[in-house]
């Protein structure tokens, strides 16, 4: 990074938050890849070689960071011929924040008030927010999908259970007279046969039926149904 010295694990508070802050205006200018590796692996290695197959080791290249060739003048340009070449590490936030930052408690304190403060103040590339909004929208849909299976699953359970006539014309307030019911009953009755649908035999409370026959409250839909669309 210009302008910019090595960080190392000497470098005090402000140097560290001066870093970041350069790292968050490479950023914000589009950089995908802004810090170099050079820059960095003072913090927590012990010499450069050890950071590097550590990152290839644990991080994917073109994802986490990426290789550029650096020619001996530092600059990064076409390998010539002859010239003595090295190899730039340039890595992503993301990358940056595991490979170092996390292992340094107090560099990461000094990233973290960085880069909270820029979330706060809406500084982040307009990516980061889509990539944020389409999360909330995601987990929005989730959560929707959820209630509705749920409400499915109600009616299903709901729809599988057995009514006799006096109980549906209880429970929904059909106000039929008995010998509508037993009319209906028998109706029912002969839907069910007619369509291998399950009839339950139940003990009703009223000595004057005694036992009498139960039909899944779909069915009941389904015969009025049947009835509208037959007159």
């Amino acid at each position: 990074m210009e302008n910019l010295t090595k960080l190392t694990k000497e470098s005090d508070e402000n140097e560290i938050k001066l870093y970041f802050e350069k790292v968050l205006e490479l950023k914000r200018s589009g950089k995908e890849f802004p810090i170099n590796l050079e820059e960095v692996w003072p913090l927590v290695y012990s010499e450069k070689g050890k950071a590097v197959r550590a990152l290839n080791s644990e991080y994917i290249e073109n994802e986490d960071f990426i290789c550029l060739p650096k020619s001996a003048s530092g600059e990064n340009e076409e390998v010539a011929k002859g010239g003595q070449n090295k190899i730039d590490y340039q890595l992503s936030i993301p990358c940056m924040e595991y490979f170092i930052a996390r292992k340094v408690r107090p560099v990461f304190e000094v990233y973290r008030r960085v880069f909270h403060k820029a979330m706060e103040q809406k500084m982040f590339p307009k990516d980061y927010i889509a990539a944020l909004e389409a999360f909330v929208e995601s987990e929005k849909q989730k959560l929707l999908l959820a209630e509705k299976n749920e409400e499915l699953e109600i009616a299903l359970n709901e729809s599988l259970q057995f009514y006799t006539v006096a109980k549906y014309n209880k429970v929904f307030k059909m106000k039929w007279s008995m010998k509508e019911c037993q009319s209906i009953g028998k109706r029912l009755s002969a839907y069910c046969r007619a369509r291998n649908i399950e009839v339950r035999k139940c003990q009703t409370n009223d000595e004057r039926f005694g036992e009498t026959n139960s039909y899944p409250l779909i069915v009941f839909t389904e015969f009025f149904g049947a009835l509208k669309e037959a007159s």
